[in-house]
């Protein structure tokens, strides 16, 4: 390592002349708490990873060669790093960069330019081999990849070099006063220009072999996007939110009451740490296999198996059962209520409330935004998955003088479906400015449909369903359960197999198209794959191969000779990972322990193709409002809604620009189908 600490004024010529013809450098920062938060930052240190409560101790930058850690906090003048932040020329490479990138936005007032963060890449080159699962519907254990995808993760991986991350030290640092760091944090702070220089190499190789060049530029120019999303945060009423907090508590009780009276329990109120008054009772019914063991001593059959194991409990099973009669509609009714109520008040409830900074009165969530194979963005709280009624949104107001604008894609799903597979009879009908849902329930039933009426919405919800259902490779039996859970009535086996036959003689290309995605990611026949000698590392071999073992024996129908061979097949060539790839380039790679491949294989061109739109569009709308220096800021994202944050007098005006701008980026994927956007201004979020 070659490094210089910068504390002095006299020592900045020579290391703005090193600087000077650099296109490529290494860039980080060291932050601890402000000067009268320093005693809170004691008992929660995330305070010096927070902007607005941090400051920014010392500045590192360089390259393998030349190392400069600038010390923040002795006065000197860094006008000259500002230039560079900005730069459209001179690549800044890091690790994890959108915090690099909040705080010098915050701090210096500049928008960092033409950035390489080393984690991003890897998330996206590697997208879906990590443990956990990286799909949109478990953003949790999708973090999982965030410990695979970190600095010393990927020192290890491409240099083979165990750094030092010591946590205690890393937040510490700002601590020692200027000109008394030791050797040890010299070195450590070097190296953060060093090892994301030396990885950077590897992972360009790795780019260009995928042909994700698109995708990595992309993701790059997001990041200053996402990290003003997290700067501005989420303006939220609190005094509202508790309101509905405890009319929930209120409505689970009442769930409770019935849960009680069925399965002969009783129940007693109990204060929690927040002074919410609630109900509890002497069964825990948030676990699934106690509320199967209260079901079963209650009389009601199907909830212990042959072997004494409790059954499932889940809301899908219990719809079906009511719907066939097996259970009372009240008790079913009862125990979804309890679930999604509880599920509501820990996820939202007293997390949201947690969440508000006491500054700015405000939400600043941590967005991810490339975690998910989808490439949709997540987020901590979540954000992104509030359920839709408009009694959750309405928390989420506008200041005074400010309002919202949200839009939506409108049916971008089933757009995206019928451009990317040719299907001429979706394309036709998106041409002509139709309904797919109800020209579909037309045709399917031969009539018209009056969408206003209730046979006609009944008709149009089994279009709409057919669809929901279908392009993702559903067969007959799951398709026959999906739609009377989705429909909610006991819909005849006969009357689902009519859709499902009458939707593929319609669009019978977009079967085969589909069709042949799926093959693509097929572990046994596809010859489209590339192989990566790091996927074992991410792999648990024993279990990998139990688990195979275990399904394959079920789908041979306990020929387990047959299903170890299968297993042993693809075992033997776990560095190889089939994929599927959005009209963008974005790649979804499938391990060969990976066993949903038919339908997740379908679903990534459809899906990541709308998340590509989605951040295209986020990225043109965010540049325009920098560039024409509208008082305006993206501030969260919902599947395919974009919610702006505007001061109302530029509304309007921003709004017929956002929609212009948005279904003219949409056009740029969409070849045979136009792009629609809808949406309005609110002074609280809603839905158009």
């Amino acid at each position: 390592m070659n490094y210089e600490y910068i504390s002095t004024p006299e020592q900045i010529p020579a290391m703005k002349r090193w600087l000077k013809d650099k296109t490529v450098l290494a860039f980080d920062i060291e932050t601890g708490p402000r000067r009268d938060l320093i005693s809170a930052w004691e008992k929660d240190q995330k305070i010096g990873l927070i902007p607005h409560k941090a400051h920014i101790a010392t500045f590192q930058i360089g390259n393998e060669d030349q190392q400069w850690i600038i010390d923040n906090r002795v006065g000197l003048d860094i006008s000259f790093l500002k230039e560079i932040l900005e730069s459209e020329t001179i690549a800044k490479i890091g690790v994890n960069l959108k915090f690099d990138t909040k705080m010098v936005m915050h701090h210096l007032k500049v928008i960092p330019r033409k950035l390489w963060d080393c984690m991003v890449v890897e998330q996206v080159v590697r997208s879906g081999m990590f443990p956990g699962r990286q799909d949109d519907s478990n953003e949790k254990s999708a973090r999982v990849a965030l410990r695979y995808t970190g600095m010393k993760a990927l020192a290890l991986r491409y240099l083979d070099i165990d750094i030092d991350k010591d946590k205690e030290f890393r937040m510490n640092l700002w601590k020692t006063p200027p000109n008394e760091f030791n050797e040890r944090q010299l070195l450590y702070m070097a190296g953060d220009c060093i090892f994301p220089s030396r990885i950077a190499k590897f992972q360009k190789d790795l780019i260009i072999e995928r042909g994700l060049q698109h995708v990595i530029a992309l993701e790059h120019r997001m990041i200053p996007v996402i990290a003003n999303m997290e700067l501005v945060g989420i303006p939220f009423d609190r005094a509202y939110w508790n309101i509905l907090l405890q009319e929930h508590v209120v409505r689970r009780d009442k769930a409770i009451d019935v849960l009680d009276e069925y399965l002969k329990k009783t129940s007693f109120m109990q204060e929690d740490l927040f002074g919410i008054t609630t109900k509890i009772s002497t069964v825990e019914y948030g676990s699934s296999q106690k509320l199967a063991k209260a079901l079963y001593k209650a009389g009601f059959k199907g909830f212990i198996g042959k072997d004494g194991k409790p059954l499932s409990v889940a809301s899908e099973r219990l719809k079906l059962m009511k719907i066939e009669g097996k259970m009372p509609a009240e008790l079913v009714d009862a125990i979804i209520d309890y679930k999604q109520i509880s599920k509501r008040i820990s996820s939202y409830g007293t997390n949201f409330i947690e969440a508000i900074d006491q500054e700015t009165n405000r939400i600043h969530p941590d967005f991810t935004q490339t975690i998910l194979v989808t490439g949709r963005m997540s987020c901590s709280p979540g954000m992104q998955t509030i359920p839709g009624d408009a009694a959750y949104r309405r928390a989420f107001n506008a200041p005074r003088g400010w309002s919202l604008i949200v839009l939506d894609a409108s049916q971008i799903e089933a757009r995206i479906s019928a451009d990317a597979t040719g299907d001429q009879p979706a394309i036709d009908v998106f041409q002509a400015g139709g309904d797919i849902y109800k020209e579909d329930g037309e045709k399917f039933y031969n009539t018209p449909i009056d969408k206003d009426t209730p046979e006609g919405k009944k008709l149009r919800n089994r279009a709409k369903v057919s669809w929901l259902g279908l392009t993702y490779g559903q067969g007959k039996n799951k398709f026959h359960n999906y739609c009377r859970i989705f429909l909610g009535e006991d819909i005849s086996k006969k009357d689902t197999d009519y859709l499902w036959d009458k939707f593929f003689e319609i669009h019978w290309k977009m079967k085969e198209v589909m069709d042949e995605w799926s093959s693509y990611v097929d572990p046994f026949q596809s010859s489209r794959y590339i192989t990566d000698s790091a996927v074992h590392t991410f792999i648990n071999e024993e279990k990998s191969y139990a688990k195979l073992v275990e399904i394959f024996t079920e789908r041979t129908r306990g020929n387990t000779q047959s299903a170890e061979k299968q297993a042993k097949k693809l075992m033997e060539h776990k560095s190889r990972c089939r994929y599927a790839e959005t009209l963008l380039g974005r790649k979804r790679f499938f391990r060969v322990d990976f066993v949903g491949w038919w339908t997740a294989g379908r679903n990534l061109p459809v899906q990541g193709t709308a998340a590509d739109i989605q951040k295209c569009t986020m990225l043109a709308f965010q540049e325009m409002h920098w560039a024409e220096k509208f008082d305006a800021h993206i501030i969260n994202v919902v599947h395919d809604e974009i919610i702006t944050l505007v001061r109302t007098d530029q509304s309007e005006d921003l709004f017929n620009r956002q929609v212009e701008l948005g279904e003219r980026v949409g056009q740029q994927f969409l070849t045979n189908v136009p792009m629609k956007i809808g949406g309005g201004i609110t002074p609280h979020w809603k839905k158009f």
